[in-house]
């Protein structure tokens, strides 16, 4: 494999390029990453390939080339993934760009220019005067060097290498790869390397109108796992009531989701709703943000519902104000004004009041029901409900995959979270096949459990029989697949324990030793999902298939 060297000039640039070459290259070149400090004459191997990111400083750093290597310079451009906020900005606003050298501002500015017509964008330089009439401030992951201005600011993250300069990588290193896969590659990487930074402003850029996004009932949240279930119901029967609400789970949970769908169903569905996000507003300027005359967050929100997205970040005083507000229905006791407000927050971590750090009112605590959310993780089965969820908040898109690589999907840790699958969700959005087969996936999200199967109409019945007998037991196992199955269809999963008794029940006694090893080897073979923790185990959609053929076969015949 044909070595390439990413030569960069600061460590930062060096780190993100790296990774969005190896989401590209990965599989062609054997890639490093250096900056001009750490260069010397033995750091490059002879008949090497140098991406070079800038030719800022390339005679000075030629000499350290050796004679049979290949140089491109690499060229760069904005990644369109990140400009949703321009999207979003009525056409006609003057835009200064901001980057770290005259060279690098211009290329900006032409990069912008090409794809967002619709606004004029005028470069900064260090010694130049900014103009009176700039409605934004634009910068690529440079926010240190924006002047203090009162212009909302708009980080669109690091550029990164152009098309262009993949496919003179291909070039150069002769490799057997089309056009259109370096496309497909090339836009993936970009996805990868997204980021969800909104516009900073002191106070709207942190308030999200949650009406102008697409709408949630809880009749779109179809999920199949028993406590989710029992989240939604319970939530249905508080979002009637006037009762505060805290939603508590992982980051990317989609409490977003949860929150609209609370929204809808209660009394105050035809007001607003609004979002604030209580980790970027300065703890001194909280109380103000909520409280402030009648331009406060609470007024704006009067007869709707308010959504406290970090609670932990929300001091402790603004709490204990808010309670007494919210019982009062006014912010001090002279006001004429009657506040109506329907409160739900959430948080990431504990909920519970430590005398040591004091991170919450007990008083403002005590009167939250809290909502533990699962990671997705969790709760596998429902990963085709978020799936149709965003078919549906995007009605321009179907997207399907075919049942071996939604498996794999199910079988993936999504540390992420919902918010996780959503950004892989829009990747495939770029993809041309439906449904979406396992060889288009992802390497990291791949799952083959058994060779080579496409799907499950090519399941061959007596290899996977043949893998299981190598192990033996394989009438224990199909009563354990077939317990599983019958606890699905009533929307349980087991525990190893609550197994154990299940299968008593059908004549079958084996230690939890034996059932261990026997779970693990139906793990590998992809007919389960397996969970930690009380989330426990169930049969997985492949493992249906196979309980189904077994039977219908012939070879199952009711006695074990």
């Amino acid at each position: 494999m044909k070595k390439l060297v990413v030569l960069a000039f600061q460590q930062k640039n060096a780190a993100v390029l790296l990774k969005q070459i190896k989401k590209v290259y990965d599989d062609c070149f054997d890639i490093e990453a250096l900056t001009v400090k750490s260069l010397n004459h033995q750091s490059i191997r002879p008949g090497s390939l140098i991406l070079l990111t800038s030719d800022f400083h390339y005679e000075m750093v030629k000499p350290f080339f050796p004679k049979e290597s290949k140089v491109i310079i690499a060229k760069r451009d904005v990644n369109s993934t990140n400009l949703k906020p321009l999207l979003n900005l009525p056409a006609g606003k003057k835009i200064l760009v901001v980057n770290d050298h005259k060279t690098t501002t211009d290329e900006t500015v032409q990069s912008l220019k090409k794809m967002m017509f619709e606004h004029t964008f005028i470069p900064y330089y260090f010694e130049s005067n900014i103009p009176n009439d700039i409605d934004y401030i634009v910068t690529p992951a440079e926010s240190d060097l924006v002047p203090k201005v009162s212009q909302p600011i708009i980080d669109i993250g690091s550029r990164l290498l152009s098309l262009d300069t993949f496919i003179k990588l291909s070039r150069a290193g002769e490799l057997s790869i089309s056009i259109g896969n370096i496309m497909t590659r090339y836009i993936k990487s970009l996805v990868a390397l997204s980021h969800e930074k909104e516009i900073r402003h002191p106070l709207e850029s942190n308030i999200t109108n949650l009406k102008e996004s697409s709408p949630v009932l809880f009749s779109d949240l179809k999920m199949k796992h028993p406590l989710v279930l029992k989240n939604i119901e319970i939530l249905k029967q508080l979002a009637i009531t006037q009762k505060p609400i805290h939603l508590l789970g992982e980051f990317g949970t989609e409490k977003n989701e949860y929150v609209k769908a609370i929204h809808a169903y209660s009394h105050s569905a035809f007001g607003p709703l609004l979002k604030l996000n209580c980790n970027n507003i300065p703890q001194d300027k909280q109380s103000d943000v909520l409280f402030h005359d009648q331009d406060g967050l609470l007024y704006k929100v009067n007869g709707g519902t308010l959504f406290l997205e970090r609670l932990d970040k929300l001091n402790v005083e603004t709490q204990r104000k808010l309670y007494d507000t919210l019982l009062q229905g006014k912010v001090n006791e002279n006001e004429s004004i009657k506040l109506d407000v329907r409160l739900i927050t959430s948080s990431c971590g504990r909920m519970d009041y430590n005398k040591a750090s004091a991170t919450f009112d007990p008083c403002f605590l005590n009167s939250l029901t809290i909502i533990k959310l699962l990671p997705l993780r969790d709760h596998p089965e429902d990963l085709s409900s978020f799936i149709d969820l965003y078919n549906k908040q995007n009605q321009s898109v179907d997207i399907t995959f075919t049942n071996d690589s939604l498996l794999s999907l199910e079988a993936y840790d999504w540390q992420g979270n919902v918010l996780e699958l959503y950004n892989f969700l829009n990747y495939c959005q770029l993809l041309d096949e439906q449904p979406i087969s396992l060889k288009l996936l992802p390497d990291y999200l791949k799952n083959k459990p058994i060779s080579n199967q496409t799907d499950e109409s090519s399941l061959d019945l007596n290899d996977l029989i043949s893998e299981m007998e190598k192990r033996g037991f394989i009438d224990e196992k199909v009563i354990i697949l077939e317990a599983l199955l019958e606890g699905k269809q009533k929307h349980v999963s087991y525990g190893r324990k609550t197994l154990l008794s299940v299968l008593k029940e059908k004549k079958l006694h084996l230690s939890e030793q034996q059932l261990r090893l026997r779970l693990d080897h139906l793990n590998e073979l992809g007919l389960l999902n397996v969970r930690q923790g009380r989330a426990g185990t169930t049969i997985s959609n492949f493992g249906e298939t196979f309980l189904l053929k077994y039977k219908n076969r012939g070879v199952f015949n009711g006695a074990h």
